[in-house]
């Protein structure tokens, strides 16, 4: 497999937009996904999509993890509010994770899955792209 090498270069506020396959931080082997594999997995695994893939009793309360993807309540680093004021703070750990993709919903945002503790959905969200997020590797 041939990797882009749009990610280069990328991050600490330098935004670019990807094409392809994007290894990024992954190793050898592996990929960052993009939304397409997110929404394989959430049809793959069907209703109730975030009680079947994460963590056994991470988020307080007991689930079966029966594909072993086992996401952890990570929370997140938002630089930014809402409202685009600066505000950077970490928030949310024990309570939500975002696994970032490879898409770009405009210049400012992508696009992540997300999983919070009150919801049984996992689902993709739009995240300000200069938030930091946590990434899932996927093996290519």
């Amino acid at each position: 497999v041939v990797f882009s090498t749009d990610g280069e270069g990328c991050g600490n506020e330098v935004v670019c937009e990807f094409k392809g396959k994007v290894r990024g931080v992954c190793p050898n082997g592996w990929l960052l996904p993009d939304t397409t594999e997110f929404r394989e997995l959430i049809d793959f695994v069907g209703d109730s999509s975030a009680t079947k893939i994460k963590a056994n009793e991470a988020w307080g309360v007991s689930y079966d993890d029966p594909y072993g993807f086992s996401a952890l309540p990570a929370g997140g680093y938002d630089y930014r509010d809402e409202d685009r004021s600066i505000n950077p703070h970490f928030d949310y750990a024990g309570d939500l994770t975002y696994f970032w993709s490879i898409v770009s919903r405009d210049h400012d945002d992508g696009y992540a899955l997300a999983m919070d503790y009150s919801s049984r959905y996992a689902k993709l969200y739009w995240s300000y792209k200069y938030n930091a997020r946590s990434v899932r590797c996927i093996k290519d």
